[in-house]
């Protein structure tokens, strides 16, 4: 039997930037097992700030808080938050959520869809994906649900090949997200520098006015 499902809550560490928080909100079987997954070639100390049991509807559940929070979006599951938003409104406002629905343990899910219609749905994902018809993140979040839901349906050997396809998508995502984050890092050093140069221009700015004025 699988572990129940969880939705997690995590924070990567940039150094020297404190008044803002990458947060990923995502799904797993096993958080501290995925969080050794999350920072493995992350630059930054990557925390495991909290964890809710969340059932076989984990994934309508995480789908519910990335749209919530979709403008603060930086790609996949990664979002970036003022510090103080997050810990005064974001976290509180998952704890009152999770704190109110009802969690379904995992079982067999039932589903008016046959298997036959799933997998249409999936190959329809996969052709939106390679067309470019759709956010690739968001095809690739669908072709996942479904072989998911596709997982109840079969038997565990087929379902096995399922997870290959699912554990495959997941590793491109984070991938994809990584290399994101990587360019969002390299955008922010170079405003810092930029602000720092601005500064140094405007110190020596300053001192030679204040020269100036002395030689005057």
């Amino acid at each position: 039997m699988k572990n129940p499902l969880h939705v997690y809550v995590m924070f990567s560490e940039i150094r020297g930037i404190y008044d803002t928080m990458n947060i990923k909100i995502g799904v797993s079987e096993n958080p501290n097992d995925r969080l050794k997954g999350v920072q493995t070639g992350n630059p930054g100390t990557v925390h495991l700030i909290r964890t809710f049991p969340a059932g076989i509807d984990a994934y309508i559940h995480e789908a519910y808080f990335h749209k919530l929070y979709k403008e603060f979006s930086t790609g996949g599951e990664w979002f970036e938050f003022d510090s103080d938003y997050f810990v005064e409104k974001v976290l509180p406002e998952m704890v009152d959520y999770f704190g109110k629905i009802e969690i379904l343990e995992y079982k067999k899910e039932t589903t008016q869809m046959s298997l036959n219609e799933l997998l249409v749905d999936v190959r329809i994902a996969e052709m939106e994906l390679k067309n470019h018809l759709q956010d690739d993140y968001t095809s690739r979040k669908i072709i996942q649900t479904k072989l998911k839901k596709a997982q109840t349906l079969v038997d565990d050997k087929q379902g096995q090949k399922f997870q290959v396809i699912i554990d495959e998508i997941q590793r491109v995502i984070d991938q994809e997200c990584m290399a994101k984050r990587k360019q969002d890092q390299e955008k922010v050093a170079v405003q810092s520098l930029k602000r720092k140069a601005y500064q140094a221009q405007k110190n020596l700015e300053t001192i030679a006015m204040s020269m100036l004025i002395t030689l005057n």
